[in-house]
Parts: C-alpha cells; sequence; structure tokens
C-alpha cells in the first residue's frame, strides 16, 4: 500500500476528479489530490507521499524535496519540467520523469492552425465577408507553396509540425543543436547550424524548444530584426524562450509583423502591449489540448508513476 499525492491549481486547472489515476492504481494505492497556488501550500502530505504527480506548474524546488522523506519519484505530467528543481532532486536521490510524448498531434496541429489562420488572413476575411461580401478587402494573401518556415528545435512535435507544413508545399528548415546529425536527411527538410542563419532565411518561425537554461530568452530583437518586415513568429513552446519585451517593441515598430502565441512570459498575466495589438494572435496555453490528449496524458502520468513503485524501468527520467 503506497501513497500518491496529485498537486493541481486551487481552481480545477486540470482535474475535476482521479478517476483516471485511481482506475491505474486500483485498490494497491491512497491516491490524493492537493491543490495549492504555490509551493509553500502544499501540506503535510507531502512529506507521506510515496509518489508525487504534479499537474498544475507550481515550483517544486529545494524545500518541497527535503520534505518528501518517503518519496520514490516525482512525475511532471507535462512534457516540460522547467517548474522543478531537478538538480536538487538528483542530489536527494528523487528521480524525476516527465510524459514527452503525449498530445504532439495536438500542439503540431494548433501551430499549423495559427500559421493557416494569419497566413489566410481569415481574422480579417471573417470580418470583411459580414461587413461586404468582397474578397478584395481581404488585403495581401501569400501562397503558402514555397514559402519557408524555420523551425527552433526538432523534437517530435517540430518534426510532426515540418511534415503539415511539407503537405502544404512549404520549405522547411530547422535548428536544433542538440538533436543527432542526419535526421534531416531521412526526413527531406534541411538544417542550419546558427539561429540568425534560421531566421534570416524564414518568412515564419515555428518555435518547439523546451525551457532550458539554454534556451531561456533565446530569441529576442537580434533574430527578429532578421527576419522580413512580414514576418511571422509562431510560439507554443514555453513563454520565456522569447524576450518578451524585445518581442512587443518589434511589433510595435513593424506594422505588418504578427506574432502567434499560445504561450507568454508571466502567464497567465497577459501585457496589455499584447492583448490589445491586432497583430497578434492568442491562444490560452491551449495547443496541447483535445479530449483525447488530456485523458492520454492523465493515464501515462499515472502509468508513469506506478513504475516507480513497482521499481520498473522509467525511461523518461530527466534528472
Amino acid at each position: 500500500m503506497g501513497n500518491v499525492l496529485v498537486i493541481d491549481g486551487p481552481q480545477s486547472t486540470y482535474l475535476e476528479g482521479l478517476d483516471i489515476e485511481r482506475d491505474v492504481f486500483g485498490s494497491e494505492h491512497t491516491v490524493e489530490l492537493c491543490r495549492v497556488r504555490d509551493e509553500a501550500e502544499i501540506d503535510g502530505r507531502l512529506e507521506e507521499a510515496d509518489v508525487v504527480i504534479s499537474w498544475h506548474p507550481v515550483p517544486l524546488g529545494a524545500s518541497s524535496f527535503s520534505r518528501m522523506r518517503r518519496c520514490r519519484g516525482v512525475v511532471r505530467a507535462a512534457v516540460g519540467y522547467d517548474n522543478i528543481d531537478v538538480s536538487f532532486a538528483r542530489s536527494v536521490d528523487i528521480p524525476v520523469a516527465n510524459v514527452p510524448d503525449y498530445g504532439t498531434e495536438e500542439v503540431a496541429d494548433h501551430a499549423m492552425a495559427m500559421l493557416l489562420y494569419i497566413v489566410r488572413n481569415l481574422g480579417t476575411t471573417n470580418t470583411t465577408a459580414r461587413a461586404a461580401w468582397d474578397w478584395r478587402d481581404i488585403g495581401p494573401v501569400p501562397r503558402l507553396r514555397g514559402l519557408h518556415l524555420g523551425l527552433v528545435g526538432f523534437g517530435r512535435i517540430g518534426t510532426a509540425m515540418s511534415m503539415r507544413a511539407r503537405a502544404f508545399g512549404m520549405i522547411c528548415t530547422f535548428y536544433d543543436p542538440w538533436l543527432t546529425p542526419g535526421v534531416e536527411k531521412s526526413l527531406g527538410v534541411e538544417r542550419v547550424d546558427d539561429l540568425d542563419t534560421l531566421f534570416s532565411g524564414s518568412r515564419i518561425i515555428s518555435v518547439h524548444t523546451p525551457s532550458s537554461p539554454a534556451t531561456r530568452r533565446l530569441i529576442g530583437a537580434k533574430q527578429l530584426s532578421l527576419m522580413p518586415r512580414d514576418g511571422i513568429l509562431i510560439n507554443t513552446s514555453r513563454g520565456d524562450v522569447i524576450r518578451q519585451e524585445e518581442l512587443i517593441e518589434h511589433l510595435q515598430t513593424h506594422a505588418e509583423f504578427r506574432a502567434a502565441l499560445d504561450v507568454l512570459s508571466g502567464e497567465p498575466a497577459v501585457p496589455a502591449a499584447i492583448r490589445d495589438s491586432a497583430q497578434v494572435l492568442l491562444s490560452a496555453h491551449s495547443a496541447f489540448y483535445s479530449d483525447a490528449s488530456l485523458m492520454e496524458m492523465r493515464r501515462k502520468s499515472a502509468l508513469t508513476a506506478k513504475c516507480f513503485f513497482r521499481g520498473e524501468e522509467v525511461r523518461t527520467i530527466v534528472n
């Protein structure tokens, strides 16, 4: 018999109940839900937890891990784990795992939908069609075939995005210094060795890299200045990969530039300069979501946690 502690936000951020988790663990283990706004609110159940499943992006740092006296492992129910101090967890012999293979299709679909919405100028199309049935009011619309798409990061989601874009005839190039050489040959895409080359050669940039010390604030004014004046930046990864204040300034000084943002630095707060800009397409960190992907993530998180109990190999440990 063991204790599973599931951490979520204070207002049913992700979980309405624990039916899926309890179905996975059965009667062997106790599964409890802890709703908190921040790390300091996590109650005494942390000391009694054998496994922790973290949903809400509450930072789990040294103070939390120091209290996990019997914890066999932590599962971050997401791809990104930048809210968890994995180095300290390693120092106290607590493995941390993520769920890297859920929702790949959803995020790639979402990024592609954002791209199509902007390139095809669907916002203006919808508005003008209601006022006057005249296609000439739409404004300039480029042909997708032959447009250059640059991908920052070429893991599961970046690869899926390239497959969608290539189906429309787009030319795909990626930058990913951590990826094994030769992947580009097997997938028929181009690879560049530096970020500036990617930005200078792309009409559209789509960001698919996790947040890490090496990628935080990776993209800023320098890279944006290399894009065409009517360039498009799409971000469905993490908000802190982009220097948000520099993106805002670029939008304000380049009236034709567009941004599609599913993530922001400091979310859920939305700066007025982004919220009120007609140049920005926003979604509230929802690229991951479909009914199927949410169920998939819950089940995979629970199954990974169950492996910690059984002493089985966990192949997604990040520390």
